[in-house]
């Protein structure tokens, strides 16, 4: 039996969450990593212009799934 009858979804739905899913891990170590490394407990205790160097620092570090994919005008939320 798979997941999605388990759960009585469409198995559409359930390979769309599961795509969504994949690479959240190695984007969650990346940021306790480099949080590791500069010695940051928390996140909210940054102020404003740190947390925009901080994820600077790690948009440079990661590349998304899709990330680079455009879409013509007119074509958001389209999927």
């Amino acid at each position: 039996m798979s997941l999605a009858n388990k759960f009585n979804i469409p198995e559409a739905l359930f390979q769309t969450i599961k795509n969504m899913n994949e690479g959240k891990e190695e984007y969650q170590a990346k940021v306790k990593a480099l949080m590791a490394k500069r010695g940051i407990k928390s996140l909210a205790d940054l102020s404003p212009e740190e947390k925009k160097d901080f994820f600077n620092t790690l948009d440079s570090m990661h590349k998304a799934k899709n990330e680079g994919v455009e879409l013509e005008e007119g074509q958001a939320g389209a999927e």
